[in-house]
């Protein structure tokens, strides 16, 4: 997502996540856009357009620490803090970083990212298939 951001020069990023699963030199040696490397997510979100949240993926391992995740999460008492067109998105599934009650915010745009996404996967099906794919 960063090296296809990186396309957008008048974009910056915020790399937002504890150091053990922050951003990597290789990625980051790549970019000529502006961007801030942080573990403090709370200080970031009134300067963004849209929040592309994942979840920690500790399952893979990589370390024995252990993390606070609650200070990686959006939820009622912090999403008042962005601004008011900001967008959130999440590629699902989620864990505890969104919490429920962000749902039915405005702001919330993951349910049509899911969507979207599967319609894309469709059309990308019938292209692959299109010589024998005839509709009704």
């Amino acid at each position: 997502m960063a090296l296809l951001l990186n396309k957008v020069k008048s974009t910056k990023l915020y790399f937002v996540a504890p150091k053990t699963f922050q951003i990597k030199d290789d990625i980051l040696s790549q970019l000529d856009i502006d961007y801030e490397i942080t573990d403090n997510f709370d200080s970031v979100l009134s300067e963004v357009d849209v929040v592309y949240m994942t979840r920690l993926q500790d399952e893979y391992g990589g370390t024995d620490e252990i993390i606070d995740t609650s200070k990686y999460c959006i939820n009622s008492s912090n999403i008042e803090k962005l601004k008011g067109k900001a967008i959130i998105l999440h590629p699902l599934p989620r864990r505890e970083e969104i919490s429920i009650d962000v749902d039915k915010n405005h702001r919330a745009k993951f349910w049509e990212q899911c969507e979207n996404g599967m319609w894309v996967r469709v059309a990308l099906l019938i292209k692959l298939f299109e010589p024998s794919f005839k509709l009704g």
